[in-house]
């Protein structure tokens, strides 16, 4: 008997405002409507990929430059013709940089606002790939590993 008398409880519970609740869960469900749950959990994935893009680590060894290159067993000639390789790359993305930049202050000029947004992520994606570049360069030039952004930055290599 307490089971029927608390599932007609809840029955009665039900029926009371039964239309309404089933009303405002489905025509005025605003968290549903703009996905809320999937937005939410969108964030977070992206402050993790962001926590861990500027998080540093800790080098697994200390050695230089050379021996790297034995470990790695890179010759003189092949690092050249990597830093030959990374020179072409690093142009040819500036190349591309400046051409979607270009196309970026045109989207703006003509208020395609969407289409800017879009653009603008192609934008940092190859400034990326010219620092990226770069910085290779720069580490081969100086024959130094693990230089800082401001070493990179100033063009001055501190050893």
């Amino acid at each position: 008997m307490p089971k029927e008398n608390k599932r007609s409880q809840q029955a009665e519970k039900k029926k009371k405002g039964g239309a309404v609740r089933f009303m405002y869960k489905t025509f005025f469900n605003v968290p549903a409507w703009i996905s809320f749950r999937q937005a939410k959990e969108s964030s977070r994935v992206v402050l993790s990929y962001a926590k861990s893009a500027f998080n540093t680590h800790e080098t697994e060894r200390e050695e230089t430059f050379e021996e790297a290159l034995k470990r790695l067993n890179i010759s003189k000639e092949q690092l050249q013709e990597t830093y030959k390789t990374n020179t072409r790359n690093f142009y040819i993305m500036m190349a591309v940089f400046i051409l979607v930049l270009l196309y970026a202050l045109y989207l703006l000029a003509v208020k395609s606002y969407m289409a800017f947004l879009v653009d603008f992520a192609v934008l940092l994606f190859a400034g990326v790939r010219v620092f990226q570049f770069s910085f290779w360069n720069f580490q081969i030039k100086h024959q130094k590993l693990g230089c800082s952004f401001r070493e990179w930055f100033s063009r001055k290599a501190y050893r």
